[in-house]
């Protein structure tokens, strides 16, 4: 039974430690669902309806590049600090 005490305080003391992932206003919670829902949406929109009008090899370039470009954008345009490592991919 010792071992099982153990187990729970320890669980219940390492919940404690971390930070709530609640919401803490509704105007955050309408934020998260505003980029997540409402700005995702209209760039799959934009590009469902723009690869319609490009060759298959050139759409399929654009797609491929696009997690690449992501990082270029994060660095460049939001200075995010990035290693070596992480700019290779191998850990973020």
């Amino acid at each position: 039974m010792c071992g099982v005490e153990w187990t729970c305080s320890t669980i219940k003391q390492r919940s404690l430690d971390r930070p709530s992932l609640a919401f803490p206003t509704g105007g955050s919670l309408f934020a998260i669902l505003d980029a997540g829902l409402l700005s995702t949406t209209i760039g799959w929109l934009l590009l469902s309806s723009a690869i319609q009008h490009v060759p298959a090899t050139l759409a399929g370039l654009f797609l491929l590049l696009q997690p690449a470009l992501a990082l270029v954008w994060e660095v460049v345009v939001f200075g995010k600090p990035t290693g070596l490592i992480e700019a290779t991919g191998m850990r973020r």
